[in-house]
């Protein structure tokens, strides 16, 4: 190949379909603000020392979406996708297209959070979490490859108890997971766990029920909704999804232990007593304590009008961040 930039490089193995290296893993980045994918590129390019391909979503130009910057890069394809379903959507098909020629995969999306003033620091310190230093992040791929029961891996401090942060989206969760085939009970989603920030390290078979094909027809026009949209409901059910499919869920700094977590109770025991990331909502604890403990409290703000339920949720919790 001639001694061109990464970038030249880049787009030469697109057209050539590759350079016959097999990538140990799969990049899938839906790209809605194509400035904050420049930088996170470069990051990834930085960060990255074996070999990867990566998988574009975008409703705007393929053509004006950047490459990777990295000689580690085998191929990048970038698939043009309407404005639906926020990064949920776009990467449900992007995972249907790509089929069962992977193992291990990264979902990033390229989140703004216009509404919190901390929007772009909480994703840089998920990016930097997810790809932190070139042998730590080889290091992730390696636990995969060693540790077969490990099927999501989410960044640090932010795989979070699904009860305290179920917002409007119980029933999107039940209506979602019915489309796949079978609905969660409560009793999976009272002591489920969530990647928050929708951006995680997989393996393909742990989400092998999160067919595009059938969840398609679930998910609603955009109209800038903050809740309660299939979207919503698929962010909280990854780690769910994985579960199901007999896998255990960890953030990143808990891989080093995969190898004696080996069920989902003994993941979530372990995950209870890790921080949780200053990006965080977290509720208060005495709004904690009486919703999960005063009988019926929880039911009762549920059936409250959603306008009121979202005035007392804000006066006493305060807005809590849209992901």
């Amino acid at each position: 190949m001639p001694n061109d930039g990464p970038q030249q490089r880049a787009k030469t193995m697109m057209a050539e379909g590759g350079n016959g290296v097999r990538p140990a893993f799969v990049l899938f980045v839906h790209v809605f603000y194509p400035d904050i994918w420049t930088e996170m590129a470069a990051h990834v390019a930085a960060t990255v020392r074996v070999p990867f391909r990566v998988v574009i979503t975008t409703p705007h130009d393929p053509q004006k979406i950047d490459v990777v910057p990295s000689d580690f890069l085998v191929s990048q394809a970038v698939r043009q996708v309407e404005n639906r379903g926020r990064d949920v959507l776009p990467f449900l098909l992007a995972l249907e297209a790509e089929g069962e020629g992977f193992e291990i995969g990264l979902k990033l999306h390229t989140k703004h959070s216009p509404h919190r003033a901390d929007g772009g620091a909480w994703r840089r310190s998920i990016i930097r979490s997810l790809l932190p230093s070139a042998p730590e992040t080889a290091a992730i791929v390696d636990a995969f490859d060693h540790q077969p029961h490990l099927g999501l891996v989410a960044p640090r401090g932010l795989l979070l108890p699904l009860r305290d942060r179920l917002n409007d989206n119980r029933g999107s969760i039940r209506r979602v997971g019915r489309a796949t085939g079978k609905a969660f009970t409560r009793r999976e989603i009272r002591q489920g766990y969530f990647p928050a920030g929708s951006m995680f390290w997989f393996r393909r078979d742990a989400l092998k029920d999160l067919s595009a094909q059938r969840l398609f027809s679930e998910f609603e026009a955009e109209a800038a909704q903050l809740d309660a949209t299939a979207a919503h409901a698929l962010e909280r059910m990854f780690a769910l999804a994985a579960e199901r499919r007999g896998y255990v869920a960890l953030p990143v700094d808990l891989i080093d232990a995969a190898g004696t977590l080996r069920t989902a109770g003994e993941a979530h025991e372990a995950v209870a007593n890790q921080p949780i990331s200053e990006h965080a909502w977290q509720p208060p604890r005495l709004v904690l304590f009486v919703l999960r403990w005063v009988p019926f409290a929880h039911q009762a703000l549920l059936r409250l009008p959603r306008p009121v339920r979202h005035f007392i949720r804000n006066l006493i919790m305060g807005k809590p961040p849209q992901t």
